[in-house]
């Protein structure tokens, strides 16, 4: 079941490419048969890949002393180095740039997390008003939270040389080098998602043991922070972490339960510190009403502009959203993000009066149109799960153009980007879909070893639900939503790995 779960994964990825080349239009119709081939492969590849698994004795770990914590030190900060420079003073979007405009001014709004604008850009430019203030601080960040994960890696998995070798495989890839200096929310929360997850697997391996210590009380309260006050929506993924907590570790019940009510109520009745900072809360009812709609307003768009069946009514209602033609002018089929913000026509009023009657017509549209439909949720969330190598994050089209750092250093590490684009050494580097597929096939072999202990999916809960939440409410197709895909990939396949056996108590380490 789970080897066929996978199999149609792969099947539809690779039928979602073999769209586009013009070569394949002339076998398009035997595309059925085509992903059954496929499907009956990599079923095979699959079954052959799980039975394999059980041959891996990963080293085991022990005890770290300061000269490793040195040298991965040295790693991780060379790596930043270069990312600095190569994006110097930092590679920025809208976002960020709103951001950095509002820490300098004084002026917030609850636009983006107001608690990521005062730690990662008021902090920053307190010292120094430069872009790269950013980046150098988010930097530091993200060379704590690694230097945790080589710990991490080396207490319960790997001896040293492995864990070099694989902290050196992360800091490689051209992704972590781009993502490192992009001072954007997305980025403290993704590794928020990821030491969350070590903290989940330390505390599942321990058997809730080692919540018993103050010091990892405080290191899981500071994780919490980050994941429900860096991004808006990261409450939900608190939620979904917290509660089974709850549920499976009762020595630590009354902890948890503190933790999951403060949290809760302080992320919805924050009012008080916006108003002492003076800051605008920008979380009207019609974006509140609007976000769950971007899914069929997209679907809506792509079924209007593909030739779908749409009566009288469904355009009329259309119009009063925004103006017929835009529809067309600023449609795009990997999102809704273009006809909602790009243009003005867009009426949030109408949106929010008649949220139930676009809901209907929706529905009517849906149901008339299914393949379309299809096509579209397919189309709108491809970046999330789709198996490329493109390094979507190295796309330059939504960044500013504010480089001045050494013409040379870009020169070097465009050719290293080119290099890997261009040939197999890309295989080599974990994209955004690689890394959903990682965790899955992890899930799959987490499961077939250990089926009757739920508390061993605890780990797997921040980063698939990260997942879930973005596939619902996504307006665009961005993969930098879901780059805790990449992160928690490579402690996930660890953790899978060492699922040998189970005792009444805990995962006894090897």
């Amino acid at each position: 079941m789970l080897c066929l779960i996978l199999s149609l994964y792969s099947s539809i990825n690779v039928l979602y490419y073999l769209h586009k080349p013009s070569w394949f239009q002339g076998i398009k119709d035997y595309a059925l048969l085509i992903c059954l081939i496929i499907a009956i492969v990599a079923f095979v590849v699959l079954k052959i890949a799980f039975k394999e698994t059980e041959k891996i004795s990963l080293s085991k770990g022990g005890n770290i002393n300061k000269k490793e914590f040195f040298i991965y030190s040295l790693l991780i900060l060379f790596a930043c180095t270069i990312s600095i420079v190569w994006n110097y003073p930092a590679s920025m979007y809208n976002d960020a740039m709103n951001q950095y405009q509002q820490a300098t001014t004084n002026q917030y709004s609850d636009i983006h997390p107001l608690f990521h604008t005062l730690i990662f850009f008021k902090i920053p430019t307190l010292i120094w008003h430069s872009y790269a203030s950013c980046a150098i601080f988010q930097c530091l960040f993200i060379f704590v939270i690694l230097l945790y994960f080589c710990y991490f890696c080396r207490v319960y998995f790997l001896s040293k040389r492995w864990t070099i070798a694989l902290l050196s495989f992360v800091l490689l890839n051209p992704t972590f080098l781009k993502m490192a200096t992009m001072p954007l929310k997305d980025v403290p929360f993704s590794y928020c998602l990821l030491l969350g997850t070590l903290l989940l697997i330390e505390i599942f391996l321990t058997d809730g043991e080692w919540l018993a210590k103050t010091r990892n009380k405080a290191l899981l309260c500071l994780t919490c922070f980050g994941i429900v006050f860096f991004r808006h929506n990261g409450i939900a993924n608190f939620l979904l972490m917290i509660i089974p907590l709850i549920v499976f570790y009762k020595d630590n019940r009354k902890y948890l339960f503190i933790l999951c009510a403060a949290f809760t109520i302080s992320k919805f009745i924050a009012a008080p510190i916006f108003n002492m900072l003076g800051a605008k809360q920008i979380w009207s009812t019609s974006e509140i009403v609007g976000v769950p709609l971007n899914h069929p307003l997209n679907q809506m768009s792509y079924i209007y502009n593909n030739g779908g069946f749409v009566t009288e009514h469904d355009k009329e209602i259309m119009n009063n959203i925004n103006k017929i033609e835009n529809w067309e002018k600023y449609y795009n089929k990997l999102g809704f993000y273009n006809l909602k913000k790009e243009c003005n026509g867009y009426n949030e009023l109408y949106v929010v009066q008649n949220y139930s009657e676009i809901l209907k017509t929706w529905m009517h549209m849906a149901y008339k149109n299914p393949a379309l439909t299809i096509k579209s949720e397919i189309y709108i969330t491809s970046q999330i799960w789709c198996i490329q190598k493109s390094f979507n994050f190295m796309n330059q089209k939504h960044l500013k153009n504010t480089h001045s750092g050494p013409q040379w250093v870009s020169n070097i590490m465009d050719r290293y980007v080119h290099i890997l684009q261009c040939t197999h050494m890309k295989n080599l580097m974990i994209d955004v879909g690689e890394g959903l597929l990682l965790i899955l096939f992890s899930l799959c072999l987490t499961i077939r070893k250990i089926r009757n202990n739920k508390k061993a999916y605890l780990p797997y809960i921040l980063v698939l639900s990260n997942v879930l939440i973005i596939t619902c409410l996504i307006t665009s197709g961005a993969p930098r939503f879901v780059y805790s895909s990449i992160l928690c990939s490579y402690p996930l396949m660890l953790y899978a790995l060492l699922m040998q056996k189970q005792t009444d108590k805990s995962i006894q380490l090897t």
